[in-house]
């Protein structure tokens, strides 16, 4: 998502499911998430940074049962924003008004709460790089925080 419109880079978010090793099933090691940031340069003024997390199985159906809104979203999407979705992922989908609880309320409103008190409180000691700050000087609030409190509301 980008907010300006000179912007000379895209993020992109990957997120995945993977099946485990069987060590990793049985307890014998963990692995529970594997994140990458990838930059692609596609041409000398533009850029495309993959921001990639990849869940395990395990890990990834605790957070669907805690209904957790950032991976619940994967059960969601349109098609054709699948990169590769296979049989695992085809019965996940298939299932997943199976997946949600009425603590999906709970979870959306507070993590959408949380989205509105961090747009309009911004603290002192933050860590926003400087084209956000600047972004937040621009228009009086986060305006990443606002994209995401719109998402959460549309979801």
């Amino acid at each position: 998502i980008t907010y300006e419109e000179d912007v000379t880079h895209d993020d992109k978010d990957v997120m995945g499911i993977f099946v485990p090793p069987e060590d990793v099933l049985f307890g014998l090691k963990s692995m529970e998430t594997v994140e990458r940031m990838v930059d692609e340069k596609l041409s000398q003024k533009r850029t495309v940074i993959w921001d990639i997390v990849y869940y395990s199985l395990p890990k990834y159906l605790n957070l669907v049962l805690k209904q957790n809104p950032n991976v619940l979203c994967l059960l969601w999407l349109s098609e054709k924003h699948y990169i590769k979705k296979g049989s695992l992922g085809d019965k996940l989908v298939k299932n997943r008004h199976k997946l949600i609880s009425k603590e999906c309320y709970k979870s959306f409103t507070g993590y959408a709460y949380g989205q509105l008190h961090r747009m309009t409180h911004i603290a002192p000691t933050g860590k926003l790089g400087a084209k956000r700050k600047e972004l937040v000087e621009r228009f009086g609030f986060d305006v990443k925080n606002a994209s995401h409190l719109i998402r959460l509301c549309y979801e």
